[in-house]
């Protein structure tokens, strides 16, 4: 499949209008669509779903969203295959898998930061002597005969923790306990102290660390400085099989721009206590302390405009690579990339750059939905240094490729509002 560029989306409007014109007049209206996407109440992913429901942007994108509720990545390819699910948001990793099985394709990049992310058992990280203050690298190394948990042997968690441990220069000497699949069994296995780390994803490592249980040095999901590139990969891209995106790509443009419509919602800093209620209310199970901080803390990770980042799945074979699932990672003699399966909908990314040109830190904000006012204090992070560099309060382009950058807007005059950050992907031409 190739990938998309700015021409397709003319190509495409050209084919709605086109048929919007056969097809009128019409004196009813045809009924939405139904699309079903798996969802999971136990992971904040489903917090955007949440959002695109409640305030009706699938119905007002002439579609209902309908929620199937599935965890395990088996389950959703076994939907997939089946056609009970439509759409799923899935991890790059299992997107190759499941591209072994059926050919899938990827077109929406729904959360821009990591999926995994690691929290250390407290007691641990007392005796080793781990603090906030610690480099990435100095935790690593410190780590070095951790017991770590994960879901299951040989899976995504585990790679992304060797791919840690490698990117330290770390000769790790502990070993992988499989099992952790909920907060329970996390809990549980922290507190028996059988595991001293716990490789996990939203919302258990928020719990694990307000539980007491656990510390979080730093956060893979914010990019400490000196991880390796390969672990920055985006969180989850919503897939389809290539023939259920093949017949129902106009579809697919709707529901991008709902979610687009979504992330813009959950994002506008007025809707925070709305949106806390809103996972609540898909997971009951969550205490008030710790919706907020999840919400607060995952807000941040949502992609504000669904554009694929080419790169990441450029380098994502080595997810396998060096593995008993190598073959995982291989097609036609080479890795996996954007080439195999990644077609990009989105039309709302940044504009490209040229070489030598700069956009400053405000106008990269306003674009990017992260509503900074004249007060704010914005930052900004050039994650391809080969390609783009922070030069002041502006980003420079150096070199032709993609530009990666990382901005935060903090509001300096109402302290009770959080900081809002994203990533987006920049073309240097």
């Amino acid at each position: 499949m190739k990938t998309n560029r700015k021409g397709l989306w003319g190509c495409i409007a050209a084919s709605l209008a086109a048929i919007t014109v056969a097809g009128a007049p019409s004196a009813h209206a045809d009924a939405p669509v139904t699309i079903n996407i798996a969802s999971s109440k136990a992971g904040v992913t489903a917090l955007m779903t949440n959002v695109l429901i409640a305030k009706g942007y699938d119905q007002a994108n002439g579609f209902t969203l309908n929620r199937v509720e599935v965890a395990a990545a088996p389950a959703i390819l076994a939907g997939l295959v089946g056609g009970t699910i439509d759409v799923a948001p899935v991890t790059i990793d299992n997107t190759i898998s499941f591209q072994k099985s059926i050919p899938m394709v990827a077109w929406r990049e729904i959360m821009s930061n990591p999926f995994w992310d690691f929290v250390i058992r407290k007691d641990y990280a007392d005796a080793q002597g781990i603090t906030s203050k610690d480099s990435y690298a100095t935790v690593m190394s410190k780590l070095a005969k951790a017991n770590v948990g994960g879901p299951a042997k040989l899976g995504a968690a585990e790679f992304a923790w060797l791919q840690l441990v490698a990117g330290a220069n770390v000769t790790w000497t502990g070993t992988f306990v499989p099992g952790v699949l909920s907060l329970a069994t996390a809990t549980a296995q922290l507190t028996a102290k059988t595991i001293d780390v716990a490789m996990v994803y939203e919302p258990f490592g928020t719990q694990l660390v307000q539980q007491g249980l656990a510390i979080q040095p730093f956060s893979v999901r914010d990019g400490a400085p000196g991880l390796p590139d390969v672990i920055r990969a985006p969180g989850l891209t919503l897939v389809s099989t290539s023939a259920w995106f093949t017949k129902n790509q106009a579809t697919a443009v709707k529901i991008d721009k709902a979610f687009d419509e979504a992330a813009a919602w959950l994002k506008n800093q007025k809707n925070f206590a709305a949106a806390v209620q809103l996972l609540q209310d898909y997971n009951p199970t969550l205490d008030n302390p710790t919706a907020i901080a999840i919400v607060k803390k995952s807000v941040n990770y949502f992609s504000s405009n669904g554009a694929m980042n080419q790169d990441a799945w450029n380098r994502v074979g080595a997810w396998y690579k060096n593995t008993p699932y190598a073959d995982n990672a291989i097609t036609k003699g080479s890795l996996f990339g954007a080439k195999d399966f990644v077609y990009d909908l989105s039309v709302r990314d940044i504009k490209p750059m040229k070489k030598g040109a700069t956009l400053t830190a405000q106008s990269l904000a306003m674009s990017l939905n992260l509503s900074p006012n004249a007060k704010s204090v914005i930052s900004i992070e050039a994650l391809s240094p080969s390609i783009c560099k922070v030069k002041g309060s502006k980003l420079e382009a150096k070199a032709t490729g993609i530009c990666e950058v990382s901005v935060s807007v903090t509001n300096t005059l109402n302290k009770n509002l959080q900081t809002r950050s994203t990533r987006t992907n920049i073309t240097v031409k």
